[in-house]
């Protein structure tokens, strides 16, 4: 292993045991490669605004271990399908499928070449992702809809938070998941479902049930945040978006 590799996987470690969680040796491997190869990529394409591992790992990578950690492993679970709309770089969606090796992850992307790195590095990480170089959105103009409808569905630094409930709401099915990475205050986003569902008395509602909270190491605050496409609708759900939620503590 390069002196490069060591520091990586260094870094990799690190980052999980601030996390809380226990990688195997495969998935501290795939999860170095996989930052070094964004870092060598994003010297000649825009992939990350910094391309120094360090900084992909305690500024990125992290997401993926609290996203991990709210889905939870699904080990006893059937295979959960998941989708990552403007996947980008990869971040979190790569690093989560390394972590939750069981999901079915669909990677999409408009970009020619940044799909282009993703089908890289599924290939080069021996993953299952499928990627997919197309734009999403609720009109034709915007892309349109998939025919498929996802467990879960999360989106990073894609969209303004209000576009993308509306957006993920209608990606995911009956009881599926939309997951968003905010650095607000968690009543805030209640309050953007509140005014969702009671602006959409036609629409399944969505309601707020659990988020992860985590800080970088520079001390900056942030949570990803779960909220479920009820499978009915009903005025004594749209009231309680928020109501009952799931806190999973932890610092990375």
């Amino acid at each position: 292993m390069s002196g490069d590799a060591q520091r990586t996987t260094a870094l990799v470690r690190a980052a999980a045991g601030r996390a809380g969680w226990t990688l195997t040796g495969e998935q501290e491997r795939r999860l170095a490669c996989f930052v070094d190869l964004l870092s060598r990529w994003s010297e000649r394409v825009r992939l990350t605004a910094d391309p120094d591992p360090r900084a992909i790992v305690q500024r990125h990578v992290v997401d993926a271990f609290a996203l991990a950690q709210l889905l939870g492993p699904g080990d006893e679970e059937p295979p959960r399908r998941c989708v990552d709309v403007g996947a980008g770089g990869g971040l979190p969606g790569v690093p989560c499928a390394i972590l939750l090796s069981r999901a079915r992850l669909t990677l999409v992307e408009p970009r020619a070449r940044r799909a282009a790195f993703l089908r890289t590095a599924v290939f080069e990480l021996g993953l299952g992702c499928e990627v997919q170089q197309r734009r999403v959105g609720l009109s034709r103009r915007e892309g349109g809809l998939p025919e498929w409808r996802s467990d879960v569905a999360w989106a990073r630094a894609t969209l303004p938070l209000a576009r993308w409930l509306e957006l993920g709401a209608a990606l995911v099915r009956p009881g599926g998941w939309v997951i968003a990475f905010v650095t607000g205050d968690a009543a805030d986003v209640a309050e953007l479902l509140r005014e969702r569902n009671a602006a959409s008395p036609e629409a399944l509602p969505l309601d707020l049930i659990a988020e992860r909270r985590y800080s970088l190491v520079d001390g900056t605050r942030r949570r990803v945040v779960a909220m479920e496409l009820c499978r009915r609708g009903g005025q004594d759900q749209r009231d309680t978006a928020g109501g009952n939620v799931k806190e999973i503590e932890g610092d990375q």
